[in-house]
């Protein structure tokens, strides 16, 4: 694998990475088992793992160097270089194949960004740890060093210092690689609940090796519960944090205590399970994340198809009428003499609709955006009225009979005038089509009245067939819509405003036409 980092940069990392090795290998050197030096924790192998699979397998030349370094320095374990160099290659080979399996996770931006990259992690460490340990036990029992009576348990131990060390301190090492991840840190820092749960971490350590319990076994499972907070509350960034809090909690409590070696063993066996729920559950809170970004952004992108929907729904009558008048200007253009009066009526009234058109897009883009309302009291009667004169000429064409049935003294309500008037309007052009498809006698009626809870009532009706109950439960879904050539929003839009007014929308299916909605009354 090649070099991934300028030569300079890459130079410095594995210089950093060889010094942290051996810092990290004396700080660990606790509890040995015999002459051969195998210790029950073993953070430093994820310092040599993290390098080769960030920086580049070249520099494995300078982990054999390290390894070397460590064992002469640190451990001094093995009688003569020979066997040194022996287990420095064995432990060097098994990093570099460690790097090589888990180098696509850690290039991954971000870091174990799922719970399958999270598995891959684990097996990989877990398998590799255990070759690793096969063959570096042999080599220190092939030499003499190690009796032949404790061999599987040396085998054990290696395993599970080298397994619990790399699980805990590998995931904090890709948190600190990424620059996302240190700006996350930089912020849990600065947040209170923070050091609220650094300190009940704290507590929860001191209940299981304090001098009041002093029984680690029994109440072990009370770290679980720190963790797990944390974990729901930070990701992954704070699950690995508080693991390996935990971590040198533990190995500071056993060494302050003085825990038999078997006992620290066994500590280290149950830190795996809770680094692997810390872990499990930061991950699956991360993807949670996430999932909910990525629906946000799934639902401005809907909304913004809704809006483009909804605007080309509103905008096709005033753009209808705005055809209809230049076409009339051009007829009165064309004739001799021109009738100015007429000629500046039908201008009058291009300017209007324009300026409609325009209002039209400011106040939905407005309200899709924001939900924004301009809110003043108004006569529901009056704008069913402007909503009915706005559709007279087309339904006079159509042969269709256009009233309005409104209760004297109907209180005013409060409302964004346009917004109300585009609802009438989509109502009455609805009940226009389906009185089309009626017998008999065609007409559309908006009825205005008080309900018995006070709210005013707009009801349309038209003589058509209605709804069936079929389409009752679908007519407000967006993009739905009985016409062939129908956008399916203007009823979604509709309500959608009615209930940003604190009102409600339905449809009755009892075999005519009839759409309403409430609105509060002012006052």
């Amino acid at each position: 694998m090649n070099d991934r980092r300028p030569a300079g940069s890459a130079f410095l990392a594995a210089t950093i990475a060889g010094l942290a090795y051996v810092g990290l290998d004396w700080l660990s050197y606790i509890h040995p088992l015999q002459q051969s030096s195998i210790t029950p924790w073993n953070p430093h192998p994820a310092v040599a793992i993290a390098l080769l699979a960030l920086v580049g397998q070249r520099w494995t030349g300078v982990v054999f160097v390290a390894v070397l370094v460590a064992e002469a320095l640190v451990r001094k374990a093995a009688p003569g270089w020979p066997t040194s160099v022996l287990i420095s290659a064995v432990l060097t080979l098994g990093y570099a194949a460690m790097a090589s399996a888990l180098s696509p996770l850690m290039w991954a931006r971000p870091p174990l960004a799922s719970r399958a990259d999270l598995g891959k992690l684990i097996g990989v460490i877990t398998l590799g740890c255990f070759i690793t340990g096969v063959l570096y036990v042999a080599a220190l029992w092939a030499s003499g060093t190690l009796l032949p009576g404790p061999y599987f348990e040396a085998l054990l131990q290696f395993w599970v210092g080298d397994c619990v060390g790399v699980l805990v301190t590998l995931p904090v090492i890709l948190m600190l690689v990424d620059p996302e991840r240190r700006s996350e840190l930089g912020t849990l820092l600065r947040s209170p609940v923070a050091w609220v749960q650094a300190a009940s971490t704290a507590l929860a350590l001191w209940m299981v090796f304090g001098p009041v319990f002093a029984q680690p076994f029994k109440f072990f499972y009370v770290l679980f519960l720190p963790l797990v907070w944390i974990a729901v509350t930070h990701g992954l960034l704070g699950a690995s944090i508080a693991t390996l809090s935990i971590q040198f909690g533990i190995i500071f409590a056993v060494q302050a205590v003085d825990y038999p070696s078997l006992t620290v063993f066994e500590l280290q066996a149950l830190l795996i399970a809770l680094a692997v729920t810390g872990l499990v559950l930061g991950v699956a809170v991360d993807e949670r994340r996430r999932t909910a970004e990525r629906l946000r952004d799934s639902l401005r992108l809907a909304a913004a198809g809704e809006m483009s929907a909804a605007l080309a729904h509103e905008l096709n009558q005033p753009l209808t009428a705005l055809a209809n008048y230049a076409r009339a200007g051009a007829v009165l253009a064309a004739s001799n003499p021109i009738d100015s009066a007429q000629m500046r009526d039908v201008l009058k009234k291009v300017l209007s609709e324009a300026n409609r058109t325009a209002e039209v897009v400011r106040r939905l883009r407005d309200f899709f955006r924001t939900g924004a309302t301009s809110l003043q009291p108004a006569s529901l009667p009056d704008l069913a009225t402007a909503a009915i004169e706005a559709m007279r000429a087309r339904a006079e064409d159509s042969g269709v009979s256009l009233e309005q049935q409104a209760l004297p003294g109907t209180p005013a309500v409060l409302v964004d005038a346009l917004q109300i008037e585009i609802v009438l309007r989509n109502l009455v052009a609805n009940a226009l089509e389906g009185a089309l498809n009626g017998a008999g006698k065609k007409w559309v009626r908006v009825e205005i009245a008080v309900d018995e809870s006070g709210y005013v009532q707009a009801r349309v009706r038209d003589s058509g067939h209605g709804v069936t109950p079929g389409d009752g439960a679908r007519v407000f879904e967006p993009f739905w819509s009985s016409r062939a050539t129908g956008l399916g929003m203007g009823l979604a839009i509709s309500r959608a405003i009615v209930e940003a007014h604190g009102g409600r929308m339905w449809v009755e299916t009892r075999g005519e036409g009839s759409f309403g909605f409430t609105l509060p009354a002012h006052g």
